[in-house]
């Protein structure tokens, strides 16, 4: 009953048809239609939007469901888009869904339709890999309006290292809308002041969890992606540096670096007088302890500094 072409289609749709797409380029009749639905090959996921059976319905399914759903209008938004764009972290036990105020259709209980006057076609959704999504600024104001600070740094950070958001752009984005009434405009500028300073994006979440504990404890702030020239003429970016006291953190999980090349780095610092405590994954199970131990060598430094001079 489900030709090749048909079961292509769905392949690459997470699994997921529409009437319309059956109706327009299958050339099925309501008939047809009625009949696969009785047979049991298609599962009913919204109005005139199905699944394969032998499909998962997961989370590519249900943004598909949800693009064909919109049937044209609307866009993923939320930590749905966020985490199609690749985003760690992102909860997604409903599907988010924008739409303007005339879309009227009632959305299944797997999806959370946001209905909101702010809608622009044109600048704040684009088509990704086949489906409607939000632009990644919009996005990030989805973000900013249900996350705390630290959450939303950590999401802002993530979209910077993949490519998707730049402080500059995202900055010019907020003033030209004028968005400064808006929910979360507080927590995306003050990242946007944040990078600014460090200018290149944390590269992983660890930097980010220990530099939180770190500050917790009353430390003075770290400046991230500080800029250091080495005496060969390098210059390298330190993930998170007390400039007064020549001395850097540098959390990076393994897998972000090589041995040799940061045995390199830290003579280079060494030779000018830096002094770089390195952390790694299984250090920062406990992060508040690691702080600690942060804070503690953070004293003796300061001792030591002051000493000297």
């Amino acid at each position: 009953m489900l030709s090749t072409r048909v079961l292509r289609r769905a392949a690459n749709q997470g699994g997921t048809l529409s009437r319309v797409q059956l109706r327009d380029e299958f050339g099925w009749s309501s008939s047809k239609l009625h009949r696969v639905r009785r047979s049991g090959l298609f599962v009913d996921m919204a109005p005139g939007v199905y699944r394969i059976v032998s499909h998962n319905d997961g989370f590519s399914a249900r943004c598909w469901a949800a693009h064909h759903f919109g049937n044209g209008v609307g866009f993923l938004s939320g930590q749905s888009a966020a985490r199609r764009y690749g985003l760690r972290k992102m909860r997604t036990p409903r599907i988010e869904y924008t739409v303007p105020p005339s879309f009227r259709r009632m959305a299944p209980d797997w999806m959370k339709l946001r209905v909101t006057d702010w809608y622009h076609e044109a600048e704040d959704r684009h088509d990704r890999r086949g489906v409607w999504m939000a632009a990644p600024n919009r996005m990030m104001f989805s973000l900013g309006a249900t996350f705390n600070q630290f959450r939303f740094d950590r999401a802002a950070d993530d979209a910077w290292n993949l490519g998707l958001i730049d402080p500059g752009e995202l900055r010019a984005y907020l003033e030209r809308h004028r968005c400064k009434g808006k929910t979360g405009v507080l927590r995306i500028e003050t990242w946007l002041d944040r990078a600014d300073a460090q200018r290149a994006p944390s590269h992983s979440y660890l930097e980010r969890d220990l530099i939180h504990a770190v500050e917790s404890l009353g430390l003075p702030p770290l400046q991230r992606q500080y800029p250091l020239v080495l005496s060969n003429g390098e210059t390298i970016r330190l993930d998170a540096a007390w400039p007064h006291l020549r001395f850097a953190l540098e959390p990076g999980a393994s897998w972000w670096h090589q041995p040799g090349a940061d045995h390199a780095r830290d003579q280079g610092c060494l030779e000018l007088g830096w002094m770089v405590m390195r952390i790694d994954e299984h250090m920062l199970v406990d992060p508040m302890q690691c702080a600690r131990s942060v804070a503690s060598a953070y004293r003796v430094r300061l001792r030591s500094v002051k000493f000297s001079t």
